[in-house]
């Protein structure tokens, strides 16, 4: 999958690409790479792949070009433990979309932000999201 226009980078991308990216994306993969290579962006499917799981130190497919992000599409976009493991160990923010939404998870000077890039947290969802974010910010 493609998304043109480099100049409005990844968030309009995810912003005006989810209903396509959810579609094409592998039934066996909820989750992607997605990077942006020259004008476009191309996606690399992560069969199987849960933060949770997955083999210390995490390893993902290396961007071919220049910004990337590890896309997760999931029923919810609260946090689940572990998924801080992305931005710590692979050095990719992490998106979470249920098809409606993204949620964002990156570092920011060492420190682990959340921030939406489409839409807003669902009524209750915000403690949520806060008790995810705090359980990954305590030291380990």
């Amino acid at each position: 999958m493609t998304v043109a226009s480099p100049l409005l980078a990844i968030t309009l991308g995810l912003a005006l690409g989810l209903p396509a990216l959810a579609a094409a994306q592998d039934t066996d993969a909820d989750c992607v790479v997605l990077s942006r290579v020259g004008d476009h962006y191309a996606r690399k499917p992560l069969p199987g792949f849960d933060p949770a799981t997955a083999a210390a130190p995490m390893s993902v497919p290396k961007p071919d070009g220049g910004f990337a992000l590890v896309l997760c599409r999931r029923d919810t976009i609260v946090p689940r433990a572990m998924d801080d493991r992305v931005p710590r160990e692979a050095g990719l923010p992490l998106g979470i979309t249920d098809g409606r939404r993204v949620l964002m998870l990156e570092l920011v000077d060492g420190r682990l932000q959340a921030s939406f890039r489409r839409g807003q947290a669902a009524p209750g969802e915000d403690d949520e999201i806060k008790a995810s974010m705090d359980r990954m910010q305590a030291p380990k």
